[in-house]
Formats: C-alpha cells, structure tokens, sequence
C-alpha cells in the first residue's frame, strides 16, 4: 500500500496525472471513493481533449490540472489514514485474547454508554438466532479464559432469540454485560471485531475501539 501510494505521488510530481488516476482507480476498487476518483478522471480526460483542440488556453488547462492533482493526493492522504486506522484495530483484535484482562472486572456499564450504532450493527449482523447463540458462546468463552469463575451471560436471561427483534435481544445483552462489569462487556465487542470486522461499518469501528479505550479506565 504505501509503495502504490508512493509511486502515485511521483508520478503526479513527474506530470503523469493520467498514469496516477489509473493507480488510484486500481486502488479505491470497491471503495467509496472510486466514484469521486472517477469524475476527476472524466474532467482530466476533457481538458486534455479541449487542449488538443485548441478550445482551452494553458492558463485555465494548467489551472483544472493542478486542481486535479490536488484532489488526487487528497485521496492519497486519505487511503493512508485508513490504512493505518485498519492497522491498529487489527493488531488490537489479534492480541484480545491476551488483553481482556486489561479491563477491570467492575463497576457495572450502563447501556448509555453503548452507543446506539454499535447496537444497532450488532442487530444488523448477527441477525440469525444460530449466529446469536454462537457469538454468545464465543463471548462468554473469552470471559472465562479472562476468570475461570467469572459470571457470564446466562442465555435464560435473555429474551427469546428466535421470536425477539434483532435490536431488542442486543440491546438486553448488552445490558447484561454491562451489569457484569468492563471486562463482560469488552469480552463482546473483542469477539465481535475478530468474527465480523469487515461486516461493521467504518464509522462504527472507530466508535467501538474508542469505547474500548474507555473502559480500560472505567470507574
């Protein structure tokens, strides 16, 4: 990534913007991005057509080429952002086996503090009763390597997972990790990241790694 990231920047640097956007293009498939890059390919493609006919003086052609570049190695610098975004969250869900203790056992988290995204993604994802059920295993099996006595989420405590809707029956395990304490409660967003990371929203990831990082410190 950064070596693509790298050559893009020469060969914007070199005037070869045409060569640059093809990279990029390459690069953001799939992105929400392309299609910002895409225009910007379009314009750069019609000035260099009105150059070549004569209908655009070199002032003004200059002028959109510099705009272009501009707005390229904007797109660079956010590729890079995101890149290093993906980095942390994923070392950090590489070593969460190894971290829950880092979390304090208590007090209780109340459900205010659990943003209504993460529920509500959580809601979206894990929707199938088998995929609740299993996740939960997974959770409460994260907990007990954490404290072989720790209490963990009773599935009796908890609505029905087949006839509950999917918000609902989130938002009442949530609420029964957080009477559990910090470490319940990060025991659930570890798993979720390592089993569906790519599933979550972007937004939504950083919102969860923040929360993370507050209840490290939660008193």
């Amino acid at each position: 990534m950064t070596n693509v990231i790298a050559k893009i920047r020469d060969l914007i640097a070199r005037g070869q913007t045409d060569i640059a956007l093809n990279l990029i293009r390459n690069l953001l498939n799939g992105n929400r991005q392309l299609d910002e890059v895409i225009i910007q390919s379009a314009r750069h493609h019609r000035i260099e057509q009105e150059v070549r006919r004569g209908t655009l003086n070199y002032q003004e052609a200059e002028l959109t080429r510099n705009q272009i570049n501009q707005a390229l190695l904007h797109f660079c610098r956010e590729i890079e952002e995101e890149s290093n975004v993906e980095i942390l969250l994923n070392e950090e869900i590489m070593y969460s086996y190894n971290k829950i203790n880092e979390y304090p056992i208590g007090p209780l988290v109340q459900t205010m503090l659990i943003n209504n995204r993460i529920i509500q993604s959580f809601a979206d994802i894990f929707l199938a009763p088998d995929d609740r059920r299993m996740f939960l295993n997974e959770a409460n099996r994260l907990r007990r390597e954490a404290d072989v006595n720790a209490r963990i989420i009773e599935p009796q405590r908890l609505p029905d997972a087949i006839f509950t809707p999917a918000q609902n029956y989130w938002f009442s395990v949530f609420n029964e990790a957080g009477l559990q304490g910090p470490r319940m409660v990060a025991a659930l967003l570890y798993t979720a990241l390592a089993q569906k990371h790519d599933a979550f929203p972007k937004d939504v990831i950083e919102t969860i790694y923040k929360l993370l990082e507050q209840l490290k410190n939660h008193r």
